[in-house]
């Protein structure tokens, strides 16, 4: 249908992750984000499916680690810029003074500039997690 399209997928420690799902609020469609046990293999079946994706379109999808792009906020938009062939600017870096309309659960966070301090949060709560963690395995 698209055959020249480029797919963007970020990819995030799988803790970090589900975590981030089990606190939002999502609609009943997605019960799944309320069971750490179920979260979880969601979350394998999640990691399955992109393996047969990047199998299958080798070239088309690329990845943006979020702890990567938290640390190196520049050089990493550069490399994602450069899979999609487009030029580099300097507003790429400046993403969340853009004035835009964001209807997402991540509303809140758009609006700031790029930070690292949830990535390893799911370490505070390792205990409460462990349903999660055995599910991950």
């Amino acid at each position: 249908m698209l055959p020249n399209a480029k797919i963007i997928h970020t990819v995030r420690g799988a803790e970090d992750t589900c975590l981030s799902i089990f606190r939002t609020k999502f609609t009943q469609l997605h019960n799944y984000a309320c069971d750490l046990g179920e979260l979880g293999g969601y979350y394998k079946l999640y990691s399955e499916l992109m393996a047969h994706w990047h199998n299958t379109f080798p070239s088309t999808i690329y990845d943006v680690n979020y702890e990567n792009l938290t640390k190196n906020q520049e050089e990493e938009s550069k490399k994602l810029l450069e899979f999609c062939e487009l030029e580099w600017s300097e507003k790429c870096l400046n993403f969340h003074n853009t004035v835009r309309d964001v209807k997402t659960a991540s509303n809140y966070q758009v609006r700031q500039p790029m930070y690292s301090s949830s990535v390893g949060g799911w370490k505070k709560f390792e205990k409460q997690l462990q349903s999660l963690i055995s599910a991950l395995k």
